[in-house]
């Protein structure tokens, strides 16, 4: 091994990348649990289902693209790899609500 250069801790990523998925894990449970007010087959309650659905779509596809991000970083020997693997379904979250308040 050359002088200044790291080996990539695996290890240590996975534990980190399963600590998020965990997170992850327990968030999409409360998106997909959470009920809509309205429960009397009115317009309301179909567009709250529909923005439900719309939230667990985006949330799944921000948290995979989070996800990839850190793999790549951990395969690049980046030091914020580890760091997006355990936040990336927490950041998923913040940016869908931050999405809901600037775009919906």
């Amino acid at each position: 091994m050359t002088a200044g250069t790291r080996r990539i801790s695996w290890g240590l990523f996975v534990a980190h990348a399963l600590g998020g998925i965990v997170l992850a894990f327990i968030i999409f449970g409360l998106l997909v649990v959470s009920e809509c007010i309205y429960d009397d087959g009115s317009l309301k309650m179909q567009a709250c289902q529909v923005a439900k659905r719309r939230d667990i779509l985006l949330f799944l596809l921000l948290f995979g693209s989070l996800f990839a991000a850190a793999i790549w970083a951990q395969v690049r020997d980046l030091r914020w790899g580890k760091g997006l693997a355990i936040s990336s379904g927490i950041a998923a979250f913040v940016l869908l609500r931050l999405g809901d308040v600037l775009f919906f």
